[in-house]
């Protein structure tokens, strides 16, 4: 009945005049199409870019200088692998083997290993994350997330999901990166009694560095739960891009955050190069330019200090100002041979 209904809706009717019959006409026609820009990108192959490294590496930098150039559309900080509720997540084992069991998909896909299976449906998932999340135009040619800590932690899977994709690992001194860390840790009021030894201690460390409160001199900035926690994880994300390196090769790009200090110019071209978008001088450069420390401080000079903002010093080597001999010991118990191994030092008796 329902059916027959809308059938008679949908046909111009005998009787009822030229108003009814374009009514049914109007209830014919197709959705409107979306716009031009996105027909456009709508089932064109895309590139995909994961941007990763130890939190506060440089990683948010880098992202900037993406999504500055017009054949790029990367967002943060999706995270699609590396935690506990990622895309491998999604789909599962058993979920597939259910739907496998039914005679069709047994019949159509049976001989496929299930292992390519779970990958297909779960990188197709992310895929169309991608392309929601990131509005891809008519230009776009590259999609992708930002995401420090995640994709070293799942450096693995996401090669199982995107051997095609560009791994871009960005490195920074760990020295550095616990500091800035710390920063962000006591601007967000996010610290916690390992941080410091205790919550108190944590408030000391906030006046001190974030109010900048006199009366608290001589705080430190890092505790010492705080500093073997960052040391250990600039560890493993070091590890983790050695890893990439082996999985993606020429596919993975490492980018130093020292190296961009210097100029950025040559690694992010051959960033571009690597993703297989445009690479010439006047783009590589309107993407340095819009993404650099004095456009995203609101006109701040490199290591002009603020503490209470996100982009604060944007200095290589600001460790020297907060690490002491127990600083060092610490550091170097979780990382010390990992500073050597990546130049950052001679050897175990580095001093600010």
């Amino acid at each position: 009945m329902i059916r027959r209904t809308l059938g008679n809706m949908l046909r111009a009717p005998s009787t009822g005049g030229e108003e009814a019959a374009a009514a049914g006409a109007a209830m014919a026609v197709e959705p409107k199409p979306a716009s031009p820009a996105h027909d456009a990108a709508l089932g064109r192959q895309m590139g995909y870019c994961f941007v990763t490294g130890a939190q506060k590496s440089g990683t948010t930098w880098v992202g900037w200088m993406l999504r500055e150039h017009p054949e790029i559309k990367v967002r943060g900080e999706a995270g699609y692998v590396g935690n506990a509720s990622d895309a491998t997540t999604w789909i599962n084992e058993e979920a597939l083997d259910g739907f496998l069991e039914q005679p069709s998909p047994k019949r159509l896909l049976g001989e496929l290993a299930r292992e390519d299976l779970l990958a297909a449906a779960q990188r197709g998932m992310v895929e169309s994350m991608l392309r929601l999340s990131c509005k891809p135009d008519a230009q776009t040619r590259v999609l992708g997330d930002r995401a420090p800590q995640a994709y070293c932690e799942g450096v693995e899977a996401l090669h199982r999901l995107f051997p095609d994709a560009v791994y871009v690992n960005v490195v920074r001194d760990g020295r550095d990166v616990a500091v800035s860390n710390a920063f962000m840790m006591l601007r967000n009021r996010k610290w916690n009694a390992k941080s410091y030894g205790s919550m108190e201690a944590g408030e000391a460390a906030h006046a001190a560095h974030i109010e900048q409160d006199g009366s608290a001199a001589g705080v430190p900035l890092l505790g010492d739960g705080m500093l073997r926690h960052y040391a250990t994880r600039w560890v493993r994300c070091i590890e983790a891009g050695r890893r990439a390196q082996e999985l993606f090769g020429d596919r993975c790009v490492t980018l130093r955050y020292e190296r961009l200090l210097e100029d950025p110019t040559g690694p992010v071209r051959r960033l571009f190069e690597t993703l297989g978008v445009a690479s010439d001088d006047a783009t590589v450069a309107a993407c340095v330019k819009a993404s650099s420390f004095e456009s995203k401080s609101g006109g701040r000079k490199r290591g002009e200090h603020d503490a209470g903002s996100f982009v604060r010093k944007g200095i290589a080597g600001d460790w020297k100002q907060y690490f002491g001999d127990r600083e060092r010991e610490i550091f170097n118990k979780r990382a010390g041979q990992m500073l050597i191994d990546e130049g950052y030092e001679a050897s175990m008796e580095w001093t600010p």
